[in-house]
């Protein structure tokens, strides 16, 4: 079995159901959409999961921010990026960042650093006040107890060497059917070793989509089709159960911590999968685009434009004519409008050939609506405190 100094995966029989959850993702990482040509707003898909993964992540801290509060501040401050926003909303945003910041510096095969943690840190709590932590990038220098748990962290002396173990484990080359096992024991290892004053939970979260990313699951697309916040958000008394009860780095309890992880990725992975094939997603889009029509939140003329690039194909002004039925001067204002507005985007810069935008956007809420439908929203989230009842 897969071994490593002071980090291992424990050893299991073939036939137990985490080797069949391993078997059933790695057979499922190749049903991940490796090109846009045939679902063009797979990207567009993968920016709003990952919106929604970063409101999951706040939420398993107790950020209460609604969703559609969330979008709101998002498209703030796309529009507005000086704009002081919400504390709350702020938290959500930083970890949007930070997500963002794994896109651009992790790839296949990337080796995860301790910068790159620390940087994470830094970008996830600088500037909060009820999330925040007095030394914003650094482990922490003082011994510290976590609230409700009964387990106590290493002391503050040993964190850089556990760091570095944890490092080397997450960076060492694995067989592919062992990298999600590794993955899961990997984020408990960090939450165990609580290498922060504060925000331990977010950036362990960050730190197994990095792993994730290094493990090659980021189609070339840019599609961030699998990331395991969500997972934890399903089920956040779950996730805290199996967590605390690894805590005692019993072997039994290591492979119950990553059977849970696991079967939560694969039930993501076959949802992803589902929304890739024939015409779902642009049903799905068709359908949200339908709803904020008829509430009013787009105009007829914007219903139409954004029914015609539901499918995710892309258009030019005159192909408007027949669906709305505008002169020239009258589309190009529309066109104008919908692009402050983020509901569609110019192929190039300053192209004249469109297409639509998902988020964050006036759709968002609507699209996010249509998820819920399917089952595709993690269980976090069902607990808005502002829906209606």
């Amino acid at each position: 079995m897969d071994d490593h100094e002071g980090l291992r995966v424990p050893p299991f029989p073939f036939d137990s159901p985490l080797a069949a959850k391993a078997v059933a993702l790695e057979r499922r990482r190749g049903d991940l959409p490796r090109v846009a040509e045939s679902q063009p707003l797979l990207p567009e898909i993968g920016e709003l999961q990952q919106l929604i993964s970063s409101i999951v992540s706040a939420r398993i801290e107790g950020n209460h921010t609604t969703v559609v509060d969330a979008i709101d501040g998002a498209q703030l401050r796309e529009e507005q990026p000086s704009l002081p926003l919400d504390d709350s909303i702020e938290e959500i945003l930083h970890l949007q960042a930070a997500a963002d910041f794994l896109d651009d510096v992790i790839a296949s095969g990337s080796a995860i650093t301790h910068s790159q943690v620390r940087e994470l840190h830094l970008m996830v709590t600088r500037g909060l006040r009820r999330e925040g932590d007095p030394h914003p990038g650094a482990y922490r220098t003082e011994e510290v107890a976590i609230q409700g748990s009964a387990h106590h962290p290493p002391l503050a002396s040993t964190v850089h060497a556990y760091m570095s173990d944890l490092l080397d484990f997450a960076n060492a080359p694995a067989d592919p059917q062992f990298q999600l096992i590794r993955m899961a024991i990997a984020h408990h290892r960090f939450v165990w070793i609580h290498p922060f004053t504060n925000g331990n939970g977010r950036v362990a979260r960050l730190f197994s989509y990095a792993m994730l990313r290094a493990y090659g699951f980021a189609p070339e697309v840019g599609y961030k089709t699998v990331n395991p916040t969500t997972v934890f958000g399903a089920d956040r008394r779950r996730y805290y159960e199996r967590l605390a009860a690894a805590d005692s780095l019993e072997d039994d309890a290591i492979i119950e911590w990553a059977d849970f992880v696991l079967e939560g990725l694969l039930r993501d992975m076959t949802s992803i999968a589902q929304l890739s094939s024939g015409t779902v997603l642009p049903d799905l889009v068709a359908r949200a685009v339908d709803r904020a029509g008829r509430s009013g939140v787009l105009s007829p003329e914007e219903t139409a434009v954004m029914r015609i690039g539901a499918d995710g194909r892309a258009f030019k002004s005159g192909d408007l004519v027949p669906a709305t039925g505008l002169a020239p001067s009258p589309r190009s204002r529309l066109l104008s409008s919908m692009l402050e507005h983020r509901l569609i985007g110019r192929l190039e810069a300053n192209g004249r050939i469109y297409r639509i935008r998902l988020t964050p956007n006036p759709l968002t809420s609507f699209l996010i609506g249509e998820l819920a439908a399917l089952g595709m929203l993690p269980e976090i989230l069902s607990d808005d405190p502002n829906r209606p009842a």
